[in-house]
């Protein structure tokens, strides 16, 4: 590897990862890439949260392809004969890849999925990434920050740079409110903050579901919705 192009020359890649991207026969589509120009650590959590990444790359695929199976027949213009043909859509059993997984992609066709750097101390969750059903969903605009913190030999300098980073990123509570047990907003009172009754499932990397209202433009008393936590370092069902 030392001895290719692009490390001898440029662009200079110091680093690189990979994930395969495979649909859920086993047919290889490509590889979802980290690359850098400087060398960098790969920690096993890092590297399941682009396993993560790569698996709803995947998926979507397949869903455009669920998608396109199910759609009616269609006319197409004329041919030189003058005559229209009725398209038919693709069988339906060149997508399927088992009853359980088409079952599934269905049922994921209003997900929408965020990372957040949830905080067991403070309501300060900026969302680092969402895909565009949660951002038409929420009337949001996400943009990932421009690059990863600086490596650098001591830790406060680096969470430092994180929190240069992070400053201008929306927060996940700058379009959702919490809902207690009782259905009871974080605003009307007498309820503890999310990060205080969620902050022993933070502290030990535990999935948990959270019952919020996120802020529609189109709903003015917002849509219920339950978000489904998962630790990045964990496989992501979707």
């Amino acid at each position: 590897v030392c001895t290719t192009a692009l490390v001898t020359g440029p662009p200079h890649i110091r680093f690189y990862a990979g994930c395969p991207l495979q649909t859920s026969d086993g047919f290889p589509l490509g590889t979802l890439c980290l690359i850098d120009q400087q060398p960098r650590s790969f920690t096993a959590a890092v590297a399941q949260l682009l396993a993560n990444f790569a698996e709803i790359v995947t998926r979507n695929i397949e869903r455009f392809d669920v998608e396109s199976c199910e759609l009616p027949s269609q006319r197409v213009p004329a041919n030189d004969d003058g005559e229209e043909k009725l398209q038919e859509p693709p069988p339906r059993e060149t997508y399927i890849r088992g009853p359980l997984r088409l079952e599934r992609i269905r049922e994921s066709y209003g997900d929408a999925h965020l990372l957040v750097l949830a905080s067991a101390s403070s309501t300060r969750w900026p969302i680092i990434w969402a895909d565009t059903r949660w951002q038409k969903l929420t009337s949001s605009t996400v943009t990932p920050p421009s690059r990863a913190p600086d490596s650098t030999d001591g830790q406060h300098d680096k969470n430092s740079d994180m929190e240069e980073l992070l400053k201008n990123q929306l927060q996940f509570w700058d379009v959702a409110t919490w809902l207690d047990d009782q259905g009871l907003d974080e605003q009307r009172g007498g309820v503890k903050r999310p990060d205080a009754v969620f902050a022993e499932h933070i502290r030990e990397s535990a999935v948990f579901r959270l019952p919020v209202v996120l802020k529609v433009v189109s709903q003015p008393s917002g849509v219920e919705a339950v978000v489904r936590c998962t630790p990045a370092e964990l496989p992501l069902d979707v």
